[in-house]
């Protein structure tokens, strides 16, 4: 019988984070993650600076590109440039991040099970069952970070939606050479960019993460 005192459901960010920190004080950890790492995601990928500090091991190997400017752009006549000695965020892709924060888990201890989905939760005595699509396993407390449509948490009796929704779009896009020369010294918002909302451009190695959402 399997048995850990932690398992961690999804190897994102917040998943990654609390196996290691909880490998780190001494616990048996487990992480089960329903696809294939490293495993795509679209996002942004900006790092800010402060957060990276609190980092507690070196990222610097994932980073793409290291942005020490900002440009807000209000309409037409509105343009406002930040500045910093330091990087204000650096940029990352996900896949290459959330993997990273993962190695740095396993070399604490904790043990990461691969397509792996959580089909089921079960109380048995004090701990919980959590049947997956690998098998049987036993653990005393469960992390839902299986992302905003958390299954495990509903799975656990969380069915109120306490979410409130902003309308978003992303995408990557490979843009000519003089324009990504143009837009990737920088990041972008624009401000009012739609109607009550915001656009964005964080310039990546050699694409740019573009978006707009409204609030």
């Amino acid at each position: 019988m399997k048995n850990y005192q932690v398992a961690v459901v999804g190897s994102g960010p917040s998943g990654a984070s609390a196996a290691f920190h909880l490998a780190k004080a001494g616990l048996s950890v487990v992480i089960l993650e329903k696809e294939k790492l490293p495993r795509y995601k679209v996002c942004g990928g900006g790092f800010v600076y402060r957060g990276r500090k609190e980092m507690p091991f070196d990222i610097s190997e994932v980073v793409d590109l290291e942005c020490n400017a900002i440009d807000i752009y209000m309409g037409r006549d509105l343009h406002f440039k930040t500045k910093r000695k330091e990087p204000i965020v650096s940029l990352v892709m996900r896949d290459t991040f959330d993997e990273l924060m993962v190695r740095n888990a396993k070399a604490l201890g904790v043990e990461v099970i691969q397509n792996c989905k959580v089909k089921s939760l079960h109380k048995v005595e004090d701990l919980t069952a959590i049947e997956t699509s690998s098998g049987l396993l036993y653990s005393n407390y469960i992390i839902a970070a299986d992302g905003v449509y958390s299954q495990v948490a509903k799975m656990a009796g969380w069915k109120e939606d306490t979410r409130t929704l902003i309308p978003a779009l992303e995408y990557e896009i490979h843009v000519p050479t003089s324009d990504f020369e143009r837009l990737s010294k920088e990041i972008r918002f624009d401000i009012d960019a739609i109607p009550s909302g915001y656009g964005w451009c964080f310039p990546k190695k050699n694409h740019l993460s573009v978006g707009v959402a409204a609030l």
